[in-house]
């Protein structure tokens, strides 16, 4: 395909991209959704060719329909009930689309100056990380609060924050349904289209009696494609939280305002695609606070929009095109491909802000980022402490990388040092010159988020993956073909030059997690050109292939990697009787897997693995009640009477 492209400004709608056989294209959005805004037009005249489509994560449009966050469709991985930093916690089936579900992990990264907490007079039976409303609560604490007009399905954290308040940081992260894996804790990320997130109840904390103007609620967003608040009458303004390098929308209400859905109190951004989102909740001062996310429409109102950047990348490839997927070798990464990659709206980028949680910084100072990596001036090291400014000099312009680590995560922040924004043109050449580097190299998957600041606004997220562990490559090559054939993966490997071959190892890795030796081998006969072998995973996932080989020198080299996906069907789980009335619990399971018995908020009582066929568990001093099992996929609820 060749483009011919003459780039000049003009007053046009808020662009959205709709990818279809390869081709990006451009057009208007709804007038309701989107303003004018001032922007660079790129008018291009395009020859097509034949061209193949590259490898992407699969993309699933919701259409600005309901994501659902039901308390049935929780289990708590990791962590305490959500409520601990690094916790994990898995909502099933959180949308179907085209019969495919999808699944959400939402990890709390960091909580700071606050805790979880219930809602004064909370009703048995829910936890504070996703608080519901319990209809005819028979036995309350106190007389029951209810959260009016608070569902089920929404996601609804409640705190209580300490003098001079705090805040807790969220990651909502979509993967395929089923594909959650409990020794890494990630699944196979999709990517949503038109996907709508509201905010409801971002107001003061005292009530209207006795105003307080210095007890704000606020949420961060990381980006989007387009916000929204209330007109007239919104008690929100909008500003830049450099801390978090995201949009902060804060209340500007004196107290508390009852109904949650008020459309002063609420806001709403809006993603063309959607990978993951962090959002920081908080509030300035002491007290309870309450936050309720509902993915969808919403109720009718009339929304007042603000525009954002857009930054893609991976422009060669068709596809969503926001990702950058590569492994580490021997050279540095670049962290973006193609070419323009940023679309401003008013020529004026502040700030190219990159974030990775600290966690996944696995060398510490041998991994950087850099502008120009001959130049160490230029190398900005995600090691400890995180902390400080890197000045260095691309392009005749001198530019400065802000160091920044909170809750968990830390943030890399490039922007002009005189203080000035940086035209279109000048961000792009920043962002092409942008690569990753680690001299020690360790095995693991760094996951790199990135976007820009316009003015107070910042835009959607794109991402960088880099797999970590890549052994160094001869002159020498190889090549490595994989096929799912049912429940199996065919592999065959072809060396370059069979005489060279010493030993071989073929390796496999789990949704980017750590390389495993799946099979090896020595003195591979000169007269052998290729290899077949198969593997049985026995587990459904994403997989990912590639043989290390040797040379009688002892030199190594590394075929391509190669993935593949199996997908098993989870064998439905059988409990009986059901209500139970003895002391056992007699579980029936088609394949041997974990088992979890929890009470109904989620906490543990039991737990271990099943066998295939018939599993008695006691019950011992378990109270009379309903509880909830889960094995895999599979959960059911059985009723106790003792």
């Amino acid at each position: 395909m060749k483009i011919k492209c003459v780039k000049t400004a003009i007053a046009v709608r808020y662009p959205v991209i709709d990818q279809r056989q390869g081709i990006t294209m451009h057009s208007s959005v709804d007038l309701i959704r989107k303003g004018y805004r001032k922007m660079a037009l790129v008018l291009c005249v395009i020859i097509l060719s034949i061209q193949t489509p590259g490898v992407t994560q699969p993309v699933y449009d919701v259409n600005y329909g309901m994501l659902n966050f039901p308390d049935a469709n929780k289990i708590h991985k990791k962590g305490v009930f959500g409520q601990t930093a690094g916790s994990k916690t898995l909502y099933t089936n959180v949308v179907t689309v085209n019969g495919q579900p999808i699944d959400c992990i939402i990890s709390t990264l960091g909580i700071s100056n606050g805790r979880f907490e219930y809602p004064t007079g909370f009703c048995p039976g829910t936890i504070p990380f996703d608080f519901r409303n319990v209809q005819n609560c028979p036995n309350p604490d106190t007389p029951l609060v209810t959260l009016s007009n608070n569902e089920d399905r929404f996601f609804t954290p409640t705190f209580f924050f300490e003098n001079g308040g705090g805040s807790c940081r969220f990651k909502f992260e979509f993967i395929l349904g089923g594909s959650y894996n409990n020794a890494t804790d990630k699944g196979r990320a999709v990517i949503l289209k038109h996907v709508m997130v509201n905010s409801y109840d971002i107001d003061g904390n005292v009530d209207c009696s006795t105003p307080n103007p210095g007890v704000n609620q606020f949420n961060d967003f990381s980006g989007f494609n387009a916000a929204a608040r209330a007109t007239p009458g919104t008690m929100i303004q909008y500003s830049y939280n450099s801390a978090t390098g995201m949009t902060r929308f804060t209340s500007i209400a004196n107290c508390n305002i009852r109904d949650i859905k008020d459309p002063r109190t609420r806001i709403r951004v809006e993603y063309e695609y959607l990978q993951e989102l962090d959002v920081v909740v908080g509030m300035t001062g002491r007290g309870r606070a309450f936050f309720m996310f509902d993915f969808g429409e919403g109720p009718t109102w009339t929304p007042m929009y603000l525009g954002a950047p857009v930054v893609d990348l991976n422009t060669q490839t068709s596809g969503d095109g926001y990702n950058n997927t590569t492994t580490l070798c021997s050279t540095p990464e670049s962290v973006s491909k193609g070419f323009s990659n940023i679309n401003s709206v008013n020529n004026s980028i502040n700030e190219i802000i990159m974030s990775i949680q600290t966690s996944e910084v696995l060398d510490g100072n041998a991994e950087l980022i850099s502008a120009n990596y001959s130049d160490p001036t230029s190398h900005v090291k995600l090691g400890s402490p995180f902390t400080g400014t890197v000045n260095f000099t691309y392009g005749g312009i001198e530019y400065q990388c802000q160091k920044v680590e909170l809750l968990g995560v830390r943030n890399l922040s490039f922007s002009k040092r005189n203080g000035t924004a940086m035209t279109e043109a000048q961000a792009e050449l920043l962002l092409d010159a942008l690569v990753y580097f680690n001299s020690v190299n360790s095995v693991g998957l760094r996951h790199f988020s990135l976007w820009l600041r316009e003015d107070q606004v910042t835009s959607a997220y794109a991402f960088f993956d880099v797999y970590g562990g890549c052994i160094l490559l001869s002159a020498s090559g190889s090549d490595l073909e994989a096929k799912v054939n049912g429940k199996e993966v065919r592999l065959q490997w072809t060396p370059a030059d069979p005489a060279k071959v010493s030993s071989w190892m073929l390796e496999r890795s789990e949704a980017g997690g750590a390389w495993e030796s799946v099979a090896r081998g020595v003195a591979a006969p000169v007269e052998v050109s290729s290899l077949q072998l198969t593997d049985r995973p026995g587990r459904s996932g994403v997989f990912f292939y590639r043989v290390i080989n040797t040379d009688v020198s002892g030199n190594k080299w590394m075929s391509p990697q190669r993935s593949v996906r199996l997908d098993f069907p989870m064998r439905p789980l059988h409990v009986y009787p059901n209500p139970v009335s003895g002391g056992s619990l007699t579980v029936i399971s088609g394949q041997e897997a974990p088992f979890q018995l929890m009470d109904m908020s989620g906490r543990v009582i039991w737990e271990g693995g099943l066998k295939a066929g018939t599993n008695k568990i006691e019950l011992g001093s378990l109270k009379s009640g309903m509880y909830l099992i889960s094995s895999g996929m599979n959960r059911e609820r059985v009723i106790i009477n003792k």
